[in-house]
């Protein structure tokens, strides 16, 4: 019976006429997959070091150089406000949490607007902080990768990978 089994087994494994051209998937191998693991491993830690940097060397007082903060000593909370769609109003939102989980907001863009100094790129930076130190209240606690580009530095820039090695890893090989 063994025997009849292997037989089996091996005719199943040789390319028949109907097979032959038929291409067939393979899965990746375990050396493949730690591979890929350990690449998306590295991209976190380097981009989470990129934002550690950004996130650690605020300065609340443009004009003093000397004194650099973490975000997260600095950052207060404003008025947020969030266009609500079916009442076409803007209406305050309880958290800087919220522009990402009110349920009244159905747009899935998002655009933060305010003059100068109003707090928008600390506002970025705090979102990028909580997702680096896994803060459970932040919308993005579960994602895997956050991506934070700053739109002025992005001017002849003519890719997104591009813009990543060039602002977020600028230390890793192409």
């Amino acid at each position: 019976m063994d025997r009849i089994r292997q037989q089996a087994r091996n005719i199943s494994r040789q390319p028949t006429r109907s097979n032959q051209s038929t291409p067939v998937r393979a899965e990746p191998s375990t050396q493949q997959a730690l591979t890929w693991k350990k690449k998306k491993e590295i991209f976190l830690t380097e981009l989470k070091s990129t934002y550690k940097e950004r996130y650690d060397a605020v300065q609340p007082i443009p004009y003093i150089k000397d004194r650099l903060y973490c975000v997260d000593k600095v950052f207060v909370e404003g008025s947020i406000e969030g266009f609500i769609s079916t009442d076409e109003s803007w209406e305050r939102l309880a958290s800087y949490n919220h522009i990402f989980t009110d349920p009244r907001i159905k747009s899935v863009r998002r655009i933060i607007e305010g003059e100068p100094g109003y707090g928008k790129s600390t506002l970025t930076l705090q979102l990028a902080y909580d997702w680096c130190n896994g803060v459970k209240e932040s919308p993005f606690f579960d994602a895997d990768v956050l991506i934070l580009l700053r739109l002025r530095q992005l001017g002849n820039v003519k890719s997104i990978y591009r813009a990543i090695k060039m602002f977020l890893l600028p230390n890793e090989p192409v």
